[in-house]
């Protein structure tokens, strides 16, 4: 039986040795390596392997990793472990960024259907957090909202959301104040929202 090599990148180790019992239980995915912290994981994401398990959970650098994997075009062949449920996590679900999103609350079984899935190179989606989502749908009018960015807006919004300058934005994306600008006007307009102390207050409360 060919084997397909991964490498699981979990900051809170709440994902690994799980993930790691699973693939040998079901004997056609292989783990490679893991890594726990963010400068080992920048090293994991430039291995050439078949898929990326990576809970982006880290104090600092979520929504750095999230770009990252992005950026090098390894999204879909990435699996996102979500230990806490946030608007970042629910924007990506809702657009198919990667390849496939778990819970850490999932049993045994969705493990196995999601490494049976990914190994057969189809889409996986957790169902506890569809049904998480739905829920938090009802009470959350953010969620709705934020489905309304392209996700340049919502990189963009979410660096906001963590008191960067429109400076230290484009330095951060490689792209031009100008544009950021433009995107911010953008996202104002859409969240019907004044400014950026109303953005960030936004993005707080709306934080899962």
């Amino acid at each position: 039986m060919f084997k397909k090599n991964a490498i699981v990148i979990d900051p809170q180790e709440v994902f690994i040795w799980g993930l790691i019992k699973k693939a040998e239980e079901h004997n056609k995915i292989n783990i490679l390596d893991f890594a726990h912290t963010f400068e080992e994981s920048l090293k994991m994401l430039k291995r050439n392997v078949d898929f990326y398990f990576v809970c982006p959970e880290f104090d600092k650098e979520e929504n750095e990793i999230i770009r990252i994997i992005i950026d090098r075009n390894l999204n879909k062949n990435s699996v996102i472990l979500i230990n806490n449920l946030s608007l970042t996590h629910v924007y990506h679900i809702n657009n198919k960024t990667f390849k496939g999103y778990i819970s850490k609350e999932s049993n045994a079984s969705t493990y196995d259907d999601m490494l049976e899935a990914i190994y057969k190179g189809e889409e996986f989606l957790d169902p506890k957090l569809m049904k998480q989502i739905e829920v938090l749908s009802l009470n959350t009018e953010g969620i709705k909202s934020i489905e309304k960015l392209t996700k340049r807006e919502y990189e963009i919004f979410s660096l906001l959301s963590k008191g960067l300058s429109n400076y230290e934005i484009a330095n951060t994306l490689c792209i031009s104040e100008k544009t950021v600008r433009n995107n911010l006007t953008s996202i104002y307009r859409k969240l019907n929202l004044k400014g950026r102390s109303e953005a960030i207050l936004f993005f707080q409360k709306n934080q899962l």
